[in-house]
């Protein structure tokens, strides 16, 4: 894409990278000759008198806070997990309580609940007859009332049909004495 006679160095951006990559290519490549002679060269591990003064002191430290440090710890971790474990237990033993106390209270309220329903029933079935026999009463004082009034009206009836007989014969000679112009029998 360049014009003929043109160098990178007349595009200015494309000058600037071209030194960055150069710069970079010198920083990286020592780096990159640094690890490569590390690597080629090997570890060099002594073995002497420091390293077993190393184990001793790791030994004796740990001969000494076994006691103090890691035993208490110990102790405490189980403690922890033997509260925690515990209170579970206790805590599902609750659980069940509470589950047996709830069965048991729904099964005392049904047999209450029977009892209340037998307890209706029989004061119901108690009124019924109650009432029966209250209604029973009333319809004979009614009959005997309706008798009575009955007796005394056939009484009232024939009183009354006895006495108009009687002013049907005076009424008949006087409606004959008016009609004859005159007396009438007696």
């Amino acid at each position: 894409m360049l014009r003929s006679g043109a160098s990178y160095e007349s595009y200015e951006p494309m000058a600037m990278l071209s030194n960055a990559l150069n710069v970079g290519n010198t920083v990286f490549g020592d780096a990159h000759e640094a690890v490569a002679s590390f690597a080629s060269g090997g570890i060099d591990v002594d073995f002497d008198a420091t390293v077993f003064a190393h184990v001793g002191v790791f030994l004796v430290l740990l001969i000494v806070l076994k006691p103090l440090l890691f035993d208490p710890m110990l102790a405490l971790f189980e403690e922890r997990e033997r509260r925690t474990i515990g209170t579970t237990g206790a805590a599902r033993a609750l659980d069940d309580a509470a589950e047996n106390a709830r069965i048991q209270v729904e099964t005392q309220m049904a047999a209450a609940r029977a009892q209340g329903a037998e307890a209706r029933a029989a004061l119901r079935q108690s009124a019924a007859k109650e009432e029966a026999s209250i209604l029973s009463k009333a319809r004979e004082e009614v009959e005997a009332i309706t008798t009575r009034g009955r007796a005394a009206n056939l009484l009232a009836t024939q009183q009354a049909h006895a006495a108009l007989l009687g002013e049907a014969g005076e009424l008949a000679f006087l409606v004959a004495s008016n009609a004859l112009g005159r007396k009438v029998g007696s």
